[in-house]
């Protein structure tokens, strides 16, 4: 066979090889658009979520109300800020990231929404996605610890040790230590195509590959750079929140602790909520009981009154926020907010 004949066979080939492909593509493509088989809805560890539930999960995140500084409320309030150093009744400050703001929920769901029905004060939630301790440390600094109210509640979560944001002498800026990052390996960066991100994810079967491919490759990235050699760069959540907990983060995150305590003129109190009792969450959640034990602060942890829900296993996806959406659903919290009346209680709270 002469060489223009195997050439010619080749094309072919390869011309019946892309056929069947963009055949199969398009089969792909119309069985997740018209069925769930591939949803992974029970999966507790998805490696993809389907494009009508991220459209949802985005409707509810629209729910309630934004003030003049991005604080989410259940009723329409100009400023949060305004509203609190005006108002004469007995206050509750809630301090937190996405779980007090309430990503994936309807605002009436988030914990402090069920505190307020629990309490006889008014209780005003400071939270915003993304933010650390340092954040939440430092809006305090500037905005709150000159006004007048009752109890403030510290919401910890596993990411709050993120050395990001600025506190008295603590100051990182988010090159430091960027958010993990994940999208580093999705195809349309891999295929520089970043540019055309939202075009290609219209398609579901290209969502789906996308999907599978960065979380499993970012998985196996190695986590770089140093706090002497930054950045500190991981690449999957998993990685990111490990490095997190490792000593030298850790510490800072703990002298930060110190530094708000010593400056705060509230009775406060840390309510650590967790949002997996795996082995591995146990371990974090115990050096943070050590660690506010070590410096006597008040503090309670929800840790145990979910382990006898979900056990040592990954939580069901039943209750995640939504099905999109891994942060902490209804049941969890309701036993946040329970939790937060017994740290009240321990500042001094007493029901009316």
């Amino acid at each position: 066979m002469n060489f223009k004949a195997l050439a010619k066979l080749a094309l072919v080939n390869l011309v019946v090889f892309f056929g069947i492909a963009i055949f199969a593509l398009a089969i792909f493509e119309m069985v997740l658009r018209t069925t769930q088989i591939f949803d992974q809805a029970q999966n507790p560890a998805p490696s993809y979520i389907p494009q009508h539930l991220k459209l949802e999960d985005q409707r509810i995140d629209k729910l309630g109300f934004l003030d003049a500084n991005g604080f989410r409320t259940d009723v329409e309030v100009p400023d949060l800020i305004e509203k609190l150093r005006d108002s004469k009744k007995c206050k509750i400050v809630v301090l937190g990231d996405s779980y007090v703001w309430g990503d994936g929920l309807p605002p009436e769901v988030r914990w402090p929404a069920k505190l307020q029905n629990l309490s006889d004060c008014e209780v005003y939630p400071f939270g915003k996605n993304g933010w650390s301790s340092l954040d939440y440390f430092g809006f305090y600094y500037e905005h709150l610890r000159e006004m007048k109210f009752d109890y403030l509640v510290i919401g910890l979560v596993s990411n709050d040790p993120h050395p990001i944001g600025k506190f008295l002498t603590h100051d990182y800026a988010p090159t430091i230590m960027p958010f993990h990052l994940t999208d580093l390996y999705s195809l349309p960066y891999m295929l520089k195509l970043y540019k055309y991100k939202d075009i290609l994810n219209r398609s579901y079967a290209f969502d789906y590959i996308d999907q599978f491919v960065k979380n499993y490759l970012a998985a196996k990235a190695p986590t770089t750079g140093s706090l002497e050699h930054p950045p500190i760069i991981s690449y999957s959540y998993d990685s990111w929140t490990k490095r997190i907990y490792e000593d030298d983060i850790y510490r800072l995150w703990e002298s930060a602790i110190v530094d708000f305590a010593a400056i705060a003129r509230h009775p406060f109190g840390f309510l650590l909520t967790p949002n997996e009792t795996t082995k591995e969450e146990r371990l974090r959640w115990t050096r943070v009981e050590q660690t506010m034990l070590k410096y006597n602060l008040i503090f309670e942890n929800t840790f145990d009154e979910q382990e006898t829900i979900f056990g040592r296993a990954p939580r069901p996806r039943s209750y995640w926020a939504n099905p999109a959406d891994g942060h902490p659903g209804d049941v969890q919290t309701t036993i946040f907010a329970r939790k937060a009346v017994r740290l009240l209680e321990r500042l001094g709270y007493k029901p009316r």
